[in-house]
């Protein structure tokens, strides 16, 4: 089950989310404690979302992954994309779990007039599951120093 977190949610949870999120922060952005700061206020302010990816196993309700996203307008074109801006998974996710974190993001995007669902990722099993679900995977992202 995909759950969005509220703003204040997220706040109090900011401890145990903070870290997850450093870690997987996209490779083009800086990983410091004022844009972890910059990540936590666009969140409170509704800019960014947080999300939950738990599953129940055994009467007791399981978080596997939990996810930023963001929504992003291109300068040129207006297009306007959902973009997962961090993902990060607390043990292997089963693909059924994917596949519904996937559909429930798409239709948040559809819902707020994104015409796409936009990640990057350098783990090769996102890669794989995305592919296997119909995602176009062809995009590399090529960064340099300057």
């Amino acid at each position: 089950m995909l759950l969005r977190l509220t703003p204040d949610q997220v706040a109090y949870a900011w401890d145990g989310l903070k870290e997850p999120i450093r870690q997987t922060l996209l490779p083009h952005l800086s990983v410091t404690d004022e844009a972890l700061n910059n990540i936590l206020a666009g969140i409170t302010q509704g800019v960014s979302q947080v999300w939950v990816l738990t599953d129940e196993v055994d009467g007791k309700n399981r978080v596997y992954a939990v996810g930023v996203t963001t929504f992003s307008v291109e300068g040129a074109t207006g297009d306007k994309n959902l973009l997962i801006y961090s993902l990060y998974g607390f043990r292997f996710v089963p693909e059924k779990l994917w596949m519904e974190g996937l559909e429930g993001l798409k239709r948040f995007a559809k819902a707020n007039g994104c015409g796409k669902l936009i990640a990057f990722t350098v783990v090769d099993r996102i890669v794989t599951i995305a592919r296997s679900l119909g995602a176009n995977t062809n995009v590399r992202q090529i960064i340099w120093e300057v």
